[in-house]
């Protein structure tokens, strides 16, 4: 927390001379003072942190200052007497002096003197936090402080703002003119004030500010945010949301398809998951919707008297969640199936929606983000511990208010006690499409102002806090034998933000921060206190049920800062600095798959939750998602679902991977092998019609000539691929790896290079047997870096830059000899010091050949591929683009030998690594630069409210 001391010095005036003008006239032109205000933004030298203002009210001729005189100098001189011996001196002043200072008990006794030779007035005081600094005016002094008062210090605008609206009365909600019941006679009650006001239901909500069924209701009024939220970057879309609620922007049915949908819906009813005995777990659901006035009773036949209105059916979808006491609970959650076709028109609401209108959305990189924050948490502060916590939004998409038309297109229906209802729902709905967006719109703003909150230093949790705060539970730290795991460093620059990060995933607030006393205090109140602003917060005589915004059984359950936390169903260790696939899941999802294996066939329904579950691992491990295309193949083929469908040996094949995918997950993934690192090895490859060829940063070289009966039977792309496992699979036989390599194959084929994670299916007229040799290549890939710990990047490399590749698999004129003497004769700056040729182990070999045999040739004739012409003297390679010699000699920006430096850089650490790196970064991002919203979370909450 700032204070500010004021008090009042005694100046003596002497014009200096000679070097000493010189110095103060550098000085002043080149650090100009600040008002006191801005203080903190200064520009600081290394050893002195605040600044000073002075003022005086004569003419001084420094033109962007002002200095104001206190008393008359005669007045103050006689009253200061004691603090300067002899007579009063007609050219001494008393000034005021006011400081920005974070130690006000070492300010009421600082003294300050200025050398006559000197142009920096410092404290005499050598304790870091009371060291001060200011420029003098163009001339010497002698100065000593001579009284000391503290001042309330002025608080930053947001800070004042957040007092402002929480210390606003809130207006207590009225009575709603609908009933929200499931009865006939609430339902005939609510049609009549549709009735009655023209079946404008806008008209109706518009009425009653005060009222819950008011757009925004569920968050304070939009009056009371604004001053908080002008600046933010969403907030025009935030405001119109909560004025208006949510639109859907689509296009609309001609009015007798739309009757007919409707009346064919209201004869269908619900999906099977919620008919029958499931039907009574619906209407308990639905009453609650009901009576929390989230969607308004009516009955079946009143839906052809509502403008616009659509029924879509209802499910009930089984899923897991977590009890105040920490144990995993599975229950039914509702979904409103705004996908589902009308039987005239053959379109749902979702497939007329405008999805290039929707919002955009920051939640969707989430996970990566907080992995990668993770990583920079540790890299910086290794010797630190790292805390997590999780908020969770109740009822999220229900906060959200439907514009009046949505909510006609929104109808759907339930039974209850043998007595069918239809209900208009006033809130979004789980099942529209543009539901993540608009509610992101606003849950985004509220995580934006948690980090603003935690990067403003002058909140105090213990004295600005939410009334949930009371619920977080102890921190859980684990043992400190146990060795916090290093980091290795990034390729992408993220802010470290010491103070601390959220981030969101939908409703699910994730809090992630370095740990101290205060970190912890401060992470635990930024997001709970956020919420508590914007939200609008229950009063004693609320006309309908509602909850508080934060989901306070789970803040008990899980909410508390530790080392362990589940973010979207995976386990956080950051002191191990692993994630986990947690065990509950890890046996549930493996005992499917090897039924599955055991059986030979599945259904369609079992198939398609598989995915569902495989894709999950997929997020962590994206080379699982390589071999879900199958699998998704096979499941677009089953039409019937009652029926089982046999497993085909390549589905059976990805499923045996994904076995091993999944013991991994839950053994634990490192997170440094899911961050965007900076590789720690490359690898050059090419190939050709008659042969293979590569090096790697460390100047191992490799080829391999295709033996005459196996070549014209692989396509190029298929070759490079090869190339690529070669470069990698020789490193790894070798032992010439370190643990949790950065690896990096490049080769100049870029659908090679993307089949490292993915691949289409083939058409049926293309040829299968490629198709299955590719897939062999990359379930090889796959095994081996799952097996070794290492993580594998990708990327394409422009053919002209390609050149010791693509002699290494083109100049079978030449032999190993010739070409390492040609290299080293005409490259001898760009090759590498340790460049050397080695044969390709006997296994690899084997693997190769056995993938060429069984492709069939293929029936177009070739011809001899060209030499790459640099053999044939020392004109072939000078003259070939400069871009082509420059990218040769990019291993230099490699480190050499294996990676064993796990430390962050430090300033004993050489400038030559420090410029390898950067350059690395340089040229990695010139390649394909990697969305930033992928590993940092930006903010806007500040841009343009900093000033106070």
């Amino acid at each position: 927390m700032q204070n500010v001391l004021s008090g009042k010095i005694l100046l003596k005036r002497t014009e200096p001379t000679g070097p000493a003008q010189d110095k103060l006239s550098r000085a002043t032109a080149d650090q100009n003072l600040l008002p006191i205000d801005r203080a903190p933004r200064i520009a600081r030298d290394d050893d002195l942190t605040r600044a000073f203002e002075t003022t005086h009210s004569k003419g001084d001729p420094r033109q962007d200052q002002t200095w104001k005189q206190k008393a008359s100098i005669d007045d103050d001189l006689n009253h200061h007497a004691a603090l300067e011996s002899g007579d009063a001196d007609p050219t001494a002043t008393v000034f005021e002096l006011t400081c920005v200072t974070r130690d006000p008990t070492t300010d009421q006794q600082m003294a300050l003197e200025l050398d006559k030779h000197e142009d920096v007035l410092c404290s005499t005081d050598e304790n870091e936090h009371a060291r001060r600094l200011f420029y003098s005016p163009p001339v010497s002094c002698t100065i000593a402080l001579i009284e000391t008062e503290q001042v309330p210090a002025k608080k930053p605008w947001i800070l004042r703002e957040i007092i402002k609206i929480l210390e606003t009365p809130q207006v207590p909600p009225s009575l709603p003119p609908f009933q929200f019941n499931l009865s006939q006679s609430s339902a005939n009650h609510n049609f009549k004030i549709l009735e009655e006001n023209g079946m404008d239901l806008d008209k109706i909500i518009r009425a009653d500010p005060s009222s819950p069924l008011f757009y925004g209701s569920e968050f304070k009024p939009v009056s009371i945010l604004e001053p908080l939220f002008k600046h933010h970057p969403k907030w025009t879309e935030m405001k119109s949301r909560l004025l208006n609620g949510s639109e859907y922007k689509m296009e609309d049915l001609d009015e007798e398809e739309r009757l007919g949908d409707l009346s064919a819906a209201l004869i269908r009813g619900n999906h099977k998951s919620a008919s029958g005995e499931k039907a009574i777990i619906l209407a308990e659901k639905m009453e609650k919707e009901v009576n929390y006035g989230w969607s308004i009773p009516l009955l079946p036949h009143h839906a052809f008297k509502i403008p616009f209105a659509i029924v879509s059916p209802m499910g009930l979808v089984n899923q897991a969640s977590i009890n105040e006491l920490g144990d995993i609970v599975y229950k039914d959650r509702v979904t409103h199936d705004l996908s589902f076709p009308g039987a005239i028109s053959e379109t749902s609401v979702n497939s007329r929606l405008d999805s290039d209108l929707f919002l955009d959305c920051e939640y969707g990189h989430m996970l990566k983000r907080c992995i990668n924050y993770i990583a920079v948490c540790r890299y910086h502060q290794p010797t630190k511990r790292i805390l997590i916590r999780k908020d969770d939004f109740k009822s999220a998409y229900r906060r959200q208010h439907l514009f009046s038309k949505a909510a006609a297109q929104s109808l759907t229906q339930m039974i209850k006690d043998g007595v069918m209802f239809l209900l208009l729902s006033l809130r979004l709905t789980f099942g529209g499409s543009p539901g993540p967006s608009e509610w992101s719109c606003i849950a985004e703003a509220i995580i934006d102002l948690a980090n603003a909150l935690l990067s403003c230093e002058e909140w105090n949790p213990d004295k600005i806090f939410s009334p949930a705060q009371a619920n977080i539970p102890k921190p859980e730290i684990l043992d400190d034998d146990l060795p916090l795991k290093p980091a290795r460093s990034l390729i992408v620059d993220i802010p470290l933000e010491s103070n601390g990060k959220v981030d969101l995933y939908i409703d699910d607030g994730i809090s992630i921060s370095i740990d101290t006393p205060m970190h912890r205090k401060r992470l635990e109140a930024a997001l709970p206190l956020a919420i508590f602003i914007v939200a609008r917060q229950n009063c004693p005589e609320e006309p309908l049920p509602r909850d508080d915004m934060l989901t306070l059984h789970k803040m008990i359950a899980e909410g508390s800062c530790a080392e362990k936390k589940i973010i979207l169903g995976w386990l956080f260790n950051t002191r191990a600095f692993i994630v986990q696939l947690p065990r509950s899941k890890f046996i549930v999802w493996n005992s499917q798959i090897v039924q599955i294996l055991e059986d030979g066939q599945v259904k369609k329904a079992e198939l398609h939750e598989l995915i569902g579950r495989l894709n999950h691992s997929a997020c962590i491990m994206p080379l699982a998602r390589h071999f879900l295309n199958r699998m998704r193949f096979l499941l677009s083929k089953m039409h019937n679902s009652y029926v089982f469908y046999t497993i085909k040996p390549t589905v059976r094949s990805d499923l045996e991977l994904h076995l091993k995918i999944l013991a991994k997950a839950a053994r634990g993934i490192s997170i440094n092998l899911l961050t965007f690192r900076e590789p720690t090895r490359g690898y050059w490859t090419d190939s050709c019609e008659i042969g293979l060829g590569g090096f790697n940063s460390n100047g191992k070289a490799w080829r391999w000539q295709i033996p005459e009966e196996l070549r014209n039977r692989a396509h190029i792309n298929l070759l490079e691929f090869l190339a690529e496992l070669i470069g990698v699979w020789i490193d790894i036989i070798d032992d010439d790896l370190g643990d949790e390599e950065c690896l990096l194959p490049m080769g100049d084929s870029s659908t090679a290079v993307g089949w490292i994670h993915r691949s289409r299916i083939p058409q049926p007229d293309q040829c299968s047997h490629a198709y299955e040799m590719k897939t062999k290549v990359a379930r090889k890939f796959a095994d081996l870096m799952i097996d070794n710990n290492h993580l594998l990047y990708s990327q394409w490399f422009p053919g002209r830059d390609n050149i010791i590749p693509d002699m290494l698999s083109r100049d079978w004129h030449l032999s190993d000899d010739e070409i390492f003497k040609l290299f080293t004769h005409l490259l001898p700056h760009q090759m590498h010091p340790k460049f050397y040729i080695k044969q390709v182990p006997k296994n690899i070999v084997s693997f190769v050949t056995s993938i060429l045999s069984q492709l069939p040739k293929r029936p177009q004739q070739w011809t001899r591929p060209k030499t790459s012409g640099y053999g044939l003297g020392a004109s072939g390679i000078s003259s070939c683009h400069q871009s082509a010699l420059d990218a040769m000699a990019i291993w230099k920006l490699f480190p050499d030998g294996k990676s064993t430096s796990f430390s962050p850089l430090s300033p004993k650490q050489s400038e030559k690594e420090l410029s390898r790196r950067n350059e690395l970064r340089t040229w990695l991002h010139q390649q394909s630069p990697i969305p930033s919203d992928m590993y940092h979370r930006p903010s806007g909450m500040l841009e343009e409210e900093i000033q106070d």
